[in-house]
């Protein structure tokens, strides 16, 4: 039993004393103990071993985030979450690099544009535009990334195995929420989790991206109001 483990197990005996203390009813308890206390300590996925990376045959790529403004390009009436307003930023360039340095024969990539934009730009890297989630008029979210992808090919079955790269802290709520979302439209995958960056971009116009504590303050939140929504 490794010490991540023991450390799990240790939270959640301290955790029953204090609710049973609180008058919480067991199934109460043993619901928070298992369904909502995994939300809060789960930061990092187990990395894939070598044997499941090789089979991979399609990549799902998400941004952490997004650069500055581009200096050529004025707010004017356009939407601020329009693609051609802002640069990838330094988050989603290590997370382009890491699509890259996957060095498979997968059959397709699948990708937020912010990492679309950073494989073109900085490693040479066009996939196909139809495989290129970008926002309309809202903001796009996980699950709203997911969407378009199933919408554009990725719920076919010559995806079978698909290995999702994402900034290491975002990687627990992009793999539930793709889990939920294939077993939604009945669609079997088996997720892989490769290595991924663990960099945060200061300049980023998202502030929720910009530092680690910036992160958890967001990620909390939003992780609760994904499971009220029904998306993981």
């Amino acid at each position: 039993m490794n010490s991540s483990h023991e450390k799990y197990k240790k939270i959640t005996i301290a955790l029953h004393s204090l609710l049973e203390e609180e008058g919480l009813s067991k199934e109460s308890i043993e619901r928070i103990s298992n369904e909502d206390l995994p939300f809060l300590l789960n930061w990092n996925l187990q990395e894939a071993n070598k044997e499941a990376i090789e089979s991979v045959n399609a990549i799902i790529a998400f941004s952490f985030g997004y650069g500055p403004q581009r200096k050529d390009v004025e707010f004017g009436n356009q939407h601020p979450y329009h693609p051609k307003l802002h640069k990838p930023g330094e988050t989603n360039i290590s997370i382009a690099k890491k699509v890259r340095d996957f060095n498979l024969p997968v059959k397709a990539i699948f990708a937020q544009w912010e990492v679309a934009e950073a494989l073109k730009d900085s490693h040479g890297i066009i996939i196909p535009d139809t495989n290129v989630a970008r926002p309309d008029k809202q903001y796009l979210g996980t699950s709203g990334v997911i969407q378009k992808f199933l919408e554009n090919g990725l719920s076919s079955d010559d995806y079978t195995h698909v290995a999702i790269v994402a900034h290491r802290h975002h990687t627990y709520r992009c793999w539930k929420i793709t889990e939920k979302t294939f077993r939604v439209q009945q669609v079997q995958k088996s997720l892989v989790i490769p290595e991924n960056p663990t960099n945060y971009d200061s300049e980023s116009l998202q502030p929720w991206t910009r530092s680690l504590n910036d992160w958890i303050d967001y990620e909390v939140g939003n992780r609760f109001h994904n499971r009220y929504e029904g998306n993981l």
